[in-house]
């Protein structure tokens, strides 16, 4: 494979936030990008609004807890975009709960979609990375399953679950040529955010007292690690965990 060809990424969670940032980035950079979310809506208005004279973007309806939806979608990316030579796994789901109020109902869909999910990509999307010859596998966690918060048991212990999968696919998959690598964002203004208290000024107030940085993370500041992991230039990282908090989480 030539050092530069472009490398059709699939890139999860890509309707809005951190996966809407990475898109933009990929596409940028001459990447052709499989803009998969289970709001299909969501993902081909992040599609249509790439400026014009970017490489394919190609929006896809896909589920990362359906099989069904996760091999179609990884079929329909590779014979939309020519292959496919990496995979970003941002599609994450979150619902705080006090470990006494999680239920097994929160339990299973909270590891069915960040921790399960990643790896039934991974597998079904190991195929044509192993044609195109050599690979990129991003996986999104959380710094709170490096550093630990109140009322997000199960989140934490499935992204954590996503940092183990990517110690373990380092050595797994090296032999294909294939790097594994998470980016692992600290407080970061998305949706999802929102939806866990981002609202709440006097809460954003805190953690911003909090944050060495002493701002709120922005969607590129995420991105900005993603893309640089499915860039050509990091072909000899793997295996690695970066937190983008700044610098709130010091591993």
């Amino acid at each position: 494979m030539s050092e530069h060809r472009p490398r059709p990424l699939l890139v999860t969670g890509a309707g809005g936030g951190i996966g809407a940032a990475v898109v933009e980035l990929l596409t940028a950079a001459g990447h052709p990008v499989a803009v998969a979310d289970r709001d299909l809506a969501a993902a081909r208005a992040v599609a249509d609004a790439l400026p014009a004279g970017r490489p394919p973007a190609l929006a896809l309806d896909l589920d990362v807890t359906d099989l069904d939806s996760v091999r179609a979608g990884v079929a329909d990316a590779a014979r939309a975009l020519g292959g496919l030579g990496g995979v970003v796994n941002n599609a994450g789901w979150l619902e705080p709960r006090a470990l006494a109020e999680t239920d097994d109902e929160l339990l299973r869909t909270t590891l069915a979609v960040n921790l399960e999910g990643p790896l039934r990509v991974i597998r079904e999307a190991l195929p044509e990375l192993i044609r195109f010859g050599s690979g990129r596998i991003v996986n999104v966690a959380s710094d709170g399953a490096l550093s630990g918060m109140t009322h997000i048991a199960a989140y934490a212990a499935a992204k954590g679950g996503v940092i183990s999968l990517t110690r373990a696919l380092t050595l797994e998959l090296a032999r294909h040529q294939i790097t594994v690598n998470t980016v692992s964002p600290g407080p970061t203004q998305t949706p999802l955010f929102a939806a866990t208290g981002g609202n709440d000024e006097q809460a954003v107030e805190r953690f911003v007292r909090s944050i060495p940085l002493r701002r709120i993370g922005a969607p590129q500041d995420v991105a900005t690690a993603i893309a640089f992991f499915c860039g050509e230039q990091a072909g000899f990282i793997s295996g690695q965990i970066l937190s983008v908090s700044g610098g709130l989480t010091r591993p």
